[in-house]
């Protein structure tokens, strides 16, 4: 304020007599004379004790909630990702039960591991088989 005479705004805490600290909102401008020249300080000092108790509980209690939401998130993720691990191993099932229904009456399991796509009609049969054959291998 004192270089450029633009104004001055600053939150501080005072002590008063009785020996309590408040907040308060102290602003300041420079004050010119007719020749442009700083001539004088005009200062103001607001005591903003209540609204800045207040905005500081508010912000404890964002800042409680923002964790408790995180946290929420984070056990719905989970339970998203785990419910998806379920799904997915019925899917994974399903196709061994498909798998195990095309394999010959006589062969082994070593066998039918070999010989994944015998009994396959087309592609898709035969990729998924091969497929699931080596899910079949990794279980082992």
């Amino acid at each position: 304020m004192r270089r450029t005479g633009t104004p001055y705004q600053v939150e501080l805490r005072l002590r008063s007599a009785a020996g309590d600290y408040r907040w308060f909102l102290v602003r300041a401008q420079l004050l010119h004379d007719a020749g442009g020249h700083g001539a004088r300080r005009f200062a103001v000092a607001t005591d903003i004790h209540e609204q800045r108790v207040a905005r500081e509980l508010l912000e404890r209690q964002v800042q409680q909630r923002t964790a408790e939401l995180q946290l929420a998130s984070a056990r719905e993720h989970a339970i998203v990702a785990s419910a998806g691990s379920a799904v997915l191993l019925d899917v994974a099932d399903a196709a061994v039960a498909w798998w195990q229904a095309r394999k010959p009456a006589d062969w082994s399991l070593e066998q039918h591991l070999a010989y994944p796509a015998i009994n396959c009609d087309g592609d898709a049969e035969r990729q998924l088989a091969e497929a699931v054959a080596k899910w079949m291998e990794l279980k082992k």
